[in-house]
């Protein structure tokens, strides 16, 4: 069984590597559609707050 610690960890690792690809799904709208590329690179800035506020309780 894996402790909060553990999957904090875990969960933590997986949604930092999202962000990166967000944007890269963000850029590939480029100028064919803004509204979508604005809509996945705040999703980026969402995700990316997410991961660096996890934390295990205590």
């Amino acid at each position: 069984m894996q402790t909060q610690k553990q999957i904090v960890g875990r969960q933590c690792r997986s949604l930092k590597a999202m962000p990166r690809k967000l944007e890269m799904m963000a850029a590939e709208w480029g100028d064919a559609d803004a509204c979508n590329g604005s809509e996945l690179h705040q999703l980026a800035v969402k995700v990316q707050e997410v991961a660096e506020s996890l934390v295990p309780d205590a």
